[in-house]
C-alpha cells in the first residue's frame, strides 16, 4: 500500500533539498528539464512531496498584509546555498514535526530577516519616507515600506522620524507597538520584554494584548511592554540613549557593572566580573563601544580595578 503524503516525515535534508528547489523556481533559467528533474524528485519518496508542499502552503497561509512574512520567506527561497541550507536546519523540526510553527518564532524570523547586524555592527539606512534607523549590535528586522512599519525581531533599533508623511511610523515587536508622535526613540528587545524609550518628541507605547495597554512617553521616558501590559519605567538619560546609535557609551555616573553590561553587547566574548566584587564603583565618562578595549584601558585608568586575561577571557577586579 503506497503511503500516504500527509503522513510521510521528511528528514531535515529533505527539507533543505525542498528548500533549494523552491528557491529555484522562479530563476529565469529555469526550463523544461528542471521540471522533469522535479518531478522525478517529487515521486521518489512521499516525504519529498510533503516537505515540497508544506514549504508552497506556506505562501497561501500569510495574510497579504504580513509584509514581512512575504519578505522573509522570500529572502528563504532565495538564499544562496549556504544560507539555505542553514534555514533548512532550522525549518526541519517543524516540518519534521507536521507544521510551520517554528518558522514562525522571532528566533528563526531573526535569521531570515532583510536587515542583520553581527556582535560589535552597527548599521544606519534611510528608508522610503525619509526616516533613519540605526541598527544596534546583534540585531535583525524587516521593513514595510508601503506601511511605513519596522519589524524588530532581535536587538534594537533607534528611529529619527521624518514629518510629512499622511502614515504614522510604527516599530513592531511581539511584544507589542511604538507608534511616532514626533521623532526620535528606540526601540530595545530584551528576553521577554520590549523597552521603549524616547529622546525627542513623543511616542505611543502598547502592550500587545487582547484589550488595549499603552502609555505616552516624552523626551527622557521609557516603557516595558510584556505579556502584562505596557509599563512605565524610571526616567532615563535621553542624551545616554541617543548615545549608542552614535557608538558612544555615555555614562553619567552609572554604576561599572551597567557600564560593562553595556559594553558586552558589543562583544562576542563576554567580559567577566564578580557584580559583589565591583559593588560600589561607578563612572562618568564617554566610551567607544565598539571599541571595548579601549573603554577598558580608560576604565583601568579611571578606577581601581585591573583588566586581565584568564582562561575565561577578559576579567575585570578590583584592586
Amino acid at each position: 500500500m503506497a503511503t500516504r503524503t500527509d503522513t510521510a516525515r521528511p528528514s531535515r535534508k529533505v527539507v533543505e533539498q525542498a528548500a533549494a528547489w523552491h528557491s529555484q523556481l522562479g530563476d529565469e533559467e529555469w526550463n523544461e528539464s528542471d521540471h522533469r528533474d522535479l518531478d522525478a524528485w517529487l515521486k521518489a519518496n512521499p516525504a519529498h512531496r510533503t516537505a515540497f508542499e508544506r514549504m508552497a502552503s506556506i505562501g497561501g497561509k500569510i495574510a497579504p498584509a504580513d509584509a514581512a512574512t512575504r519578505t522573509a520567506l522570500r529572502a528563504m527561497y532565495r538564499a544562496k546555498p549556504p544560507q539555505r541550507a542553514m534555514l533548512g536546519l532550522l525549518l526541519a523540526a517543524g516540518l519534521a514535526g507536521g507544521g510551520w510553527l517554528l518558522a514562525n518564532t522571532p528566533a528563526i524570523r531573526a535569521s531570515m530577516a532583510a536587515e542583520r547586524t553581527a556582535h560589535g555592527q552597527q548599521k544606519s539606512a534611510t528608508l522610503a519616507f525619509q526616516d533613519r534607523i540605526t541598527l544596534d549590535s546583534n540585531s535583525a528586522l524587516d521593513v514595510d515600506d508601503s506601511q511605513r512599519t519596522v519589524r524588530l525581531w532581535r536587538g534594537a533599533v533607534m528611529a529619527n522620524v521624518h514629518h510629512g508623511s499622511p502614515l504614522p511610523f510604527v516599530v513592531r515587536t511581539q511584544h507589542g507597538s511604538a507608534q511616532a508622535l514626533g521623532t526620535q526613540f528606540s526601540v530595545r528587545v530584551e528576553n521577554d520584554t520590549t523597552v521603549v524609550a524616547v529622546v525627542a518628541s513623543h511616542v505611543r507605547a502598547c502592550a500587545a494584548l487582547a484589550r488595549p495597554s499603552c502609555v505616552t512617553l516624552g523626551p527622557g521616558q521609557a516603557a516595558r511592554l510584556d505579556a502584562g501590559g505596557a509599563h512605565l519605567l524610571p526616567a532615563m538619560d535621553a542624551q545616554a540613549e541617543e548615545g549608542w546609535a552614535e557608538g558612544l557609551l555615555v555614562a553619567d555616573d552609572l554604576p561599572l557593572t551597567r557600564v560593562l553590561d553595556q559594553l558586552n553587547r558589543y562583544r562576542a566574548a563576554p567580559i567577566r566580573y564578580d557584580a559583589a566584587d565591583l559593588k560600589g564603583l561607578s563612572l562618568s565618562g564617554t566610551f567607544p563601544l565598539t571599541n571595548s578595549e579601549q573603554a577598558l584601558a580608560a576604565i583601568g585608568a579611571a578606577l581601581p580595578v585591573t583588566v586581565g586575561e584568564s582562561t575565561e577571557g577578559t576579567v575585570v577586579r578590583r584592586r
